[in-house]
């Protein structure tokens, strides 16, 4: 689909009065999870501050639109639905009236915005810089659903008329050790699951293939993931289609992440139990409340932390 010239239509990108100021952001240059992320974090950042969410603006570091092989404007199309990459991706970039370094910042400055003003938020990844405001401020039960929504008409692998647990499990892009939790970090979170769902459908996915012109070979194979088959876990390895995986991940009774920017998307959109890796890199206080500590969970065995499930 080509991007057309006006403000993004979408519904998920409308959810103030049709006046109202309009929110950019930039296109990040790495992984497509990180990239799909800065994206939803500007719909909440919109929302929180009575605006609309404008579009995405391609950056001058943009280095590829295939990132770990995967065409980012299909992973958008996937996710939002059907030609959303038409409506997010502006042909043109607007004249903004302003811009601002950080979410502090537009706060700050936002009672100001005249009508229909275009605003631009290259990076909205601080939206969580004051813990005294609700998360749900920003993520709001109106902008969840409309997130999920496109996520419904996806096929899901789990069995039917059972408890759904999915499992992010982050290994093809990194080496062994860097940002990588062990096998045993999750084996143990699903034997917790277990304990309260003794029948529940454990279904994992993982990659061993990665995209990157410095590498020489894999960092992982099938091999690799013989723990999980072992504990009864379905394994599912380089999926092509990355919006359904993330459609399995949303739509689970219980998800449980990686330390991973693709884990966090569908994190957002779920309305079931999400088991996120404590305070990690790519948290840093952006878990939404009523999720449960993976870390604790993982090192005590502790039933009752999954009250929240």
């Amino acid at each position: 689909p080509s991007a057309h010239d006006g403000p993004c239509r979408l519904h998920v990108c409308m959810l103030h009065g049709s006046s109202s100021p309009l929110l950019y952001v930039d296109e990040y240059s790495d992984g497509s999870g990180h990239r799909l992320t800065n994206i939803i974090q500007g719909m909440a950042v919109a929302v929180k501050n009575r605006m609309n969410f404008g579009g995405v603006v391609q950056s001058a570091r943009l280095k590829t639109a295939r990132p770990h092989g995967h065409e980012f404007r299909a992973v958008v199309d996937g996710f939002f639905g059907p030609s959303a990459s038409a409506n997010l991706f502006p042909k043109r970039t607007p004249e903004f009236t302003a811009q601002f370094k950080n979410v502090r910042a537009l706060e700050l400055e936002r009672d100001g915005f005249p009508e229909l003003a275009m605003v631009y938020l290259p990076d909205a990844n601080e939206w969580s810089y004051n813990e005294s405001v609700p998360k749900a401020a920003y993520y709001t039960a109106e902008l969840r659903t409309a997130l999920l929504g496109p996520l419904l008409r996806y096929p899901l692998r789990f069995s039917v008329g059972r408890l759904t647990v999915a499992v992010h499990v982050r290994r093809g892009d990194v080496k062994k050790g860097w940002m990588v939790y062990p096998d045993v970090y999750y084996l143990n979170i699903v034997a917790a699951i277990r304990k309260r769902w003794p029948h529940a459908d454990v279904h994992a996915w993982s990659s061993t293939k990665v995209f990157k012109n410095d590498k020489k070979g894999k960092y992982w194979k099938k091999s690799h993931f013989d723990k999980f088959h072992n504990a009864s876990i379905a394994v599912h390895l380089d999926d092509n289609d990355l919006s359904e995986v993330m459609a399995n991940f949303a739509r689970a009774d219980a998800f449980v992440m990686s330390a991973s920017f693709f884990s966090y998307a569908p994190a957002i959109a779920s309305r079931g139990c999400v088991i996120y890796p404590g305070n990690d890199v790519n948290n840093h206080g952006r878990a939404l409340d009523g999720w449960c500590d993976g870390k604790r969970i993982s090192a005590t065995g502790d039933v009752e932390a999954l009250s929240a499930c």
